[in-house]
């Protein structure tokens, strides 16, 4: 919300939420005066979640730097954002560097920095190549690394190299 006085031209969408967080998140741009650009969608059905972020020109995961985003976390929204082949602006956080690189499948910023935020903004909007290599790139992982069968392949690799052989093998 707070990157939306840098993007006037924009309209940031927010969709979720509990009613006293997005009651928050309304104050917060009226009191910086972007109210105008700022929609509240409130909570979305599960089934038309994939509406709201095909509507989307560039997903956004802004995430702060607490422990569980900066290192536990695996978003759900990153991994339907690049199945979807969108450009994505997300926190420079380690949890998130073990999918997204930037410059090649996303634009990363220093968490809590909207001026950052609207940077990386702005020049995916501008720049629409970059955009689509980006969402591109991302769609591409998201089906080789992160789709059921890459990561079936992967956990059964794993569990083959945990369990003794014999147990495999009887």
């Amino acid at each position: 919300v707070e990157a939306m006085r840098e993007l006037p031209e924009c309209e940031l969408r927010i969709a979720g939420g509990s009613d006293a967080r997005i009651a928050e998140i309304g104050a917060l741009a009226g009191s910086l005066g972007v109210a105008d650009g700022v929609r509240l969608l409130g909570r979305i059905e599960p089934r038309r979640r994939f509406e709201v972020i095909a509507a989307a020109d560039i997903c956004l995961l802004p995430l702060r730097p607490v422990a569980i985003g900066a290192r536990y976390t695996s978003p759900l929204k990153l991994f339907e954002y690049m199945a979807m082949g969108k450009p994505i602006v997300a926190s420079d956080l380690a949890s998130l560097r073990e999918v997204l690189a930037d410059g090649e499948n996303a634009l990363l910023v220093p968490p809590e920095d909207p001026v950052a935020l609207a940077g990386a903004v702005r020049k995916l909007a501008s720049d629409r190549a970059l955009a689509l290599k980006l969402g591109t790139a991302a769609y591409a992982a998201a089906r080789e690394k992160y789709g059921w069968k890459a990561r079936a392949k992967r956990l059964a690799g794993f569990i083959r190299s945990a369990l003794p052989s014999t147990v495999l093998s009887t």
